[in-house]
C-alpha cells in the first residue's frame, strides 16, 4: 500500500426521509499512508477526502498486466 495506489470503497447512503440504503462502489486514490490505528486518507473522484480503515478497502492487483488480454 503506497501513496497513489487506487482502491475500491463501498459507500452506503440513505435518501432523506427513506429507509432504503443504496450501496455504491467508488474508486479512490490513497493520499496519506496508514496512521497509528490503520486509517488511510482517500481522495474520491468528486474531490472529497475521507478517512477509511485499511481493512475496509479493496486493492487493485499490483500486476500491471490485468488490463491486457
Amino acid at each position: 500500500m503506497n501513496i497513489g495506489d487506487l482502491v475500491k470503497i463501498r459507500v452506503t447512503s440513505t435518501g432523506h426521509g427513506f429507509y432504503e440504503e443504496e450501496d455504491t462502489q467508488r474508486i479512490a486514490m490513497i493520499i496519506d499512508g496508514p496512521n497509528e490505528v490503520g486509517n488511510i486518507k482517500l481522495l474520491l473522484s468528486t474531490g472529497d477526502v475521507v478517512w477509511r480503515n485499511s481493512a475496509e478497502v479493496e486493492y487493485f492487483p499490483r500486476d500491471k498486466r490485468y488490463l491486457h488480454e
